[in-house]
């Protein structure tokens, strides 16, 4: 019994000389040591959107748009933004900019904008605070902001011209008598210079309508102006023939039939089906030629020369009726002139022409 004793004692007066250890302590910042408890993370904000600016960080626009984001931890995570700005005008201390409406899943959004800032060096600075899951409950904020530096300055002169788009225009062959072109400039709002086959032209508008054109070539041009006055120095251009309808041929043999009848070039056409039926027409100076026909079922044949040489066998039939079809027939590199005659090929089956096509451009 003696020993037993002594060894008891021994062993309390061991366990009296260990250190105490106090329980871990949290206060302050609800992410204390040694093991933090929830989300200790602060979010981290990137600005996607910021002013463009010169490799010198410099822009003569006085306005500034900023777009920002921030990942969330998870979905019931989200982060709210604060923003500042400092410089010379409109300087502010921190202030919410969060998005009212979330833009991209995952990610919470934010934005701010400035308009007429003065001339002067600025920096905006925006960071993020997510919502408090920790034992104290106390909120992230981010320690280190995102920031973006600029200075805006007094604008140079523009010497610089704008650009010129033709957006809606003709195609290369035009079976009509008007048409509508539109344009477009870099550097809206522009007023314009337009040309037509050379000449000037008025076009106050971003459009232009061409009425009774008669059958030819034509050649439009159009070059933006900006507000310093400067001038496209390659305006946009449109090339288009507009064909001779059936109402011009010189002459064409008894067996056809001139008549009237909507959604035809111009309203009207010729009609034959007896075989060796002939239009004829002489021109000068052209490098390509088209037939403007009707396709139809049961439409016929035809055949077309130049100064008696065959250039092409014309099969008109199709399942559909389809008017106003435009048919090439040759085309060269050089100019050509002579006599074109169009002759019936087929017996007993309509073949339609509208019209036909002589154009000069390349």
């Amino acid at each position: 019994m003696r020993r037993l004793t002594v060894v008891t004692v021994a062993a309390l007066g061991a366990l009296a000389l260990q250190p105490v250890v106090a329980a871990p302590s949290y206060a302050g910042t609800g992410c204390g040591t040694p093991v933090p408890i929830g989300d200790c993370t602060p979010p981290d904000t990137t600005i996607t959107g910021k002013p463009a600016v010169d490799d010198q960080s410099r822009t003569e626009s006085p306005d500034a748009a900023f777009t920002f984001e921030s990942q969330n931890q998870d979905a019931s995570d989200p982060s709210t933004f604060q923003c500042k700005l400092a410089g010379p005008s409109q300087a502010h201390d921190w202030s919410d900019c969060t998005d009212a409406t979330q833009s991209k899943s995952g990610y919470s959004t934010g934005s701010k904008s400035y308009t007429g800032l003065a001339l002067g060096s600025y920096t905006f600075s925006v960071r993020a605070t997510d919502t408090a899951d920790n034992p104290l409950d106390t909120p992230n904020t981010e320690p280190d902001p995102a920031t973006f530096s600029w200075t805006v300055v007094e604008p140079g002169p523009d010497n610089n011209a704008p650009d010129t788009t033709i957006t809606a225009g003709a195609d290369r062959w035009w079976p009509s008598s008007f048409l509508g072109i539109t344009y477009a400039s870099s550097e809206p709002p522009s007023t314009w210079q337009c040309t037509l086959n050379g000449n000037p032209r008025s076009c106050d508008d971003d459009q232009v309508t061409l009425l009774g054109m008669k059958a030819g070539d034509y050649r439009f041009s159009v070059a933006a102006v900006d507000k310093a006055g400067n001038v496209d120095p390659t305006p946009a251009e449109e090339s288009w023939t507009v064909p001779m309808n059936n109402t011009l041929f010189q002459k064409q043999s008894k067996e056809w039939d001139r008549r009237t009848g909507h959604g035809y070039f111009q309203d009207s056409y010729s009609v034959a089906s007896a075989r060796g039926a002939y239009i004829e027409q002489g021109k000068r100076g052209f490098r390509s030629l088209v037939l403007v026909a009707t396709q139809c079922r049961g439409c016929g044949k035809v055949a077309v020369y130049l100064k008696g040489d065959l250039l092409r066998r014309v099969n008109l039939s199709a399942n559909e009726t389809k008017k106003r079809q435009i048919i090439p027939v040759a085309s060269w590199a050089k100019r050509h002139s002579g006599k074109v005659r169009l002759e019936v090929r087929s017996s007993g089956k309509d073949v339609i022409i509208e019209g036909l096509g002589f154009s000069a451009l390349p």
